[in-house]
């Protein structure tokens, strides 16, 4: 894996992964197992299906993956969305995990139908999209433990995808509700009704994070007045 075998897209591949890692995180390792690293990640990324996360959770040996680290590694390949490195680091410490390394390149790639890697940019190009590529290093883990982590980072990613996905429904869903405040009902007061108009106008001016859309029905039955979940109307 050294640089004699490496074509210049993987040569401009590795600048990308450690573009924006600070030296000090780089200084106890060196130059050759930073770029297995790279390279490892690169062929774990070899093939992935369209609006699919890759993940996988191993501790890395030299004989087998071309480095080597003493922890843990999380490995993700997705579309690139907001949230990413956020919710896989607040996962990965609800698993009881000390974080000491992350790695996080915004790559240009060009796939085919069949989501194979045919080609990483150094820049972004009007056929290709930007995937991201995350590594983690954590607390060494053995044993059953790599697939729970995995089971959990994998979980989270589908949340994440589903909320941006549906962020615009979401807030387009809210503005119905805004405009439904022009034709006021009858029980509030005008005060009321203008203070909850100008509060949802608050949230929908980008004050406010989409994640999760439900609508329900009030039942009033005296006492036993509840709330009803419309089914099939939720959305993150």
């Amino acid at each position: 894996r050294g640089r004699r075998g490496r074509t210049k897209s993987q040569d401009d591949f590795v600048r990308q992964y450690f573009a924006h890692v600070p030296p000090r995180d780089m200084r106890e390792d060196d130059a050759a197992n930073l770029a297995g690293a790279a390279m490892d990640h690169l062929e774990f990324a070899a093939t992935r299906k369209p609006k699919r996360s890759k993940v996988r959770v191993f501790n890395p040996r030299r004989e087998v993956d071309g480095w080597y680290s003493d922890h843990t590694v999380v490995e993700v390949v997705t579309d690139d969305m907001p949230f990413l490195v956020d919710t896989v680091s607040a996962a990965l410490i609800r698993e009881q995990l000390v974080v000491f390394l992350v790695i996080h390149p915004i790559v240009p790639v060009k796939r085919d139908g069949a989501g194979r890697l045919k080609d990483v940019a150094a820049a972004a190009a009007p056929e290709g999209r930007n995937e991201s590529f995350m590594l983690f290093e954590v607390s060494h883990i053995s044993g059953a433990r790599l697939g729970a982590v995995r089971a959990a980072v994998e979980s989270v990613l589908a949340d994440v995808r589903v909320a941006v996905d549906d962020w615009q429904p979401m807030r387009n869903a809210l503005g119905d509700i805004i405009g439904e405040f022009d034709t006021p009902p009858a029980t509030p007061t005008i005060e009321d009704t203008l203070e909850s108009q100008a509060f949802l106008k608050w949230l929908y001016d980008d004050n406010f994070m989409f994640l999760g859309f439900r609508d329900y029905d009030f039942i009033a039955k005296g006492k036993d007045a509840a709330f009803r979940v419309r089914r099939g109307k939720g959305m993150g």
